[in-house]
């Protein structure tokens, strides 16, 4: 099955659950997880991914236990591709516990 990994960081949009799931501004219109599927994408092949710490990223970190009640938000409105997260070691199994929020048990 084909996945999408995409990478929500450094264009200053993806730092809070709207922007990251449900609205990105300009000029990234389009572009939060919930938005590309307008765009002809399975929603259920888009793998959200954030760096694991803030110095993995100019910008779009969003901490662990945040970041889980947006993920409970893209899987209340039927998403369930999954999180992915780079830098190892700052996204730790620690961290996946935390943002995996309470939707992926």
């Amino acid at each position: 099955m084909t996945q999408y990994n995409i990478q929500f960081y450094n264009q200053g949009l993806y730092e809070d659950c709207a922007g990251l799931i449900t609205t990105a501004g300009s000029p990234f219109t389009g572009s939060a997880l919930l938005e590309i599927p307008k765009n002809g994408f399975d929603i259920n092949k888009l793998v959200l991914g954030k760096p694991g710490a803030a110095s993995d990223a100019t910008n779009g970190f969003i901490d662990p236990a945040t970041l889980g009640t947006c993920v409970d938000q893209a899987v209340a409105a039927g998403w369930k591709a999954g999180i992915m997260a780079f830098q190892f070691p700052n996204a730790d199994a620690a961290w996946i516990k935390a943002a995996k929020g309470s939707s992926f048990q």
